[in-house]
């Protein structure tokens, strides 16, 4: 009886030993924790595995992408038994405009596979879309003013700025968009972005309404003191350039403010939060905002240069020094 009880309990602990032999991956992977590589271009790496086994190891080696493709090199190493190894590997990524995430894959026949975290990086060009965000409405407003004021006479004296904000259209219109993209920015956006982090719409948020917001400042900073009235008060006067600089800065927030908006809906859209058919709506209703601001700006400025005494055929003039214009 003693023998049989020898027996069952010896082929007992064999077949546990197959079974938590098979259970167990047939490498660790000791170092890196996660495996960053960029999207273009190959990247060598250097991985090291262990080998607890008391028989060499061959490895079958594969990528999974949650979105995307990826290879390695080699395909294929082995690794002796009880040692640690360093593994060069090349990861070749697919020019992908998102970042993916994912394993790198080490199988071996009869047990289940060791991963080791991957994230692939696309290169990103923050410097020119940043370069564009920018300097591009910046251009629009400066193409726009000056066609306004190619009949303008620019060292025409020009009276005082209202600094009544709440009058204000382009200023209310910029608050708004900067409401909005903080919202977004903060509780509906990803946190692997397209272009800029969360951060970076943020700070141009910011950047786009101060420039509404300080826009006078230009146009104070170029005022010159006149004679003072005839109760003492401080008077100055301001001249046409100064107002279409004034301008410039106010059109270059609203633009601004209304492209970055315009991007953040593209994000949610590659993030697969908003159906393209859905950005396509809100990036039509931002065109239709971009043509009643243009109309109304024109509108606008034509009547803050237009001067009731200029004779008929001399075109636009400044409106006289003491009488005050509203912002934009």
């Amino acid at each position: 009886m003693k023998s049989v009880v020898l027996f069952t309990a010896l082929v007992a602990s064999a077949v546990f030993a197959r079974t938590g032999a098979a259970a167990t991956p047939p490498v660790t992977v000791v170092s890196p924790a996660t495996l960053t590589v960029p999207a273009a271009g190959a990247e060598p790496m250097t991985v090291m595995l262990r080998n607890d086994r008391s028989h060499d190891v061959t490895l079958r080696l594969t990528t999974l992408l949650d979105q995307g493709s990826a290879t390695v090199t080699p395909d294929q190493a082995t690794i002796a038994a009880y040692t640690v190894s360093s593994l060069g590997i090349t990861i070749t990524a697919d020019t992908s405009d998102r970042d993916a995430t994912g394993e790198v894959v080490f199988t071996a026949a009869g047990a289940p596979p060791a991963v080791l975290p991957l994230v692939v990086q696309p290169q990103k060009s923050y410097n020119d879309a940043a370069a564009v965000l920018i300097f591009v409405p910046l251009l629009a407003a400066i193409a726009l003013v000056s066609v306004l004021f190619a009949v303008v006479d620019v060292k025409a004296p020009f009276g005082p700025a209202n600094w009544d904000y709440s009058q204000s259209w382009a200023t209310t219109l910029t608050v708004v968009g900067a409401f909005l993209g903080t919202v977004l920015g903060a509780g509906v956006l990803p946190d692997n972005l397209l272009l800029f982090s969360k951060a970076g719409y943020s700070g141009f948020n910011l950047l786009f309404g101060l420039l509404v917001l300080l826009a006078p400042l230009v146009y104070a900073a170029a005022q010159k003191r006149i004679a003072d009235a005839a109760n003492g008060t401080p008077q100055y006067q301001g001249t046409s350039w100064a107002f279409g600089c004034a301008s410039v800065a106010t059109l270059w927030g609203v633009f601004g403010e209304l492209a970055t908006i315009a991007l953040l809906f593209r994000e949610l859209e590659k993030s697969a939060r908003l159906s393209t058919v859905l950005v396509y709506a809100l990036w039509a209703v931002l065109g239709i905002v971009v043509v009643v601001a243009v109309a109304y700006v024109v509108r606008r400025m034509r009547t803050i240069l237009a001067s009731p005494a200029a004779p008929a055929g001399m075109g636009l003039a400044a409106p006289a020094a003491g009488a005050g214009w509203s912002l934009l």
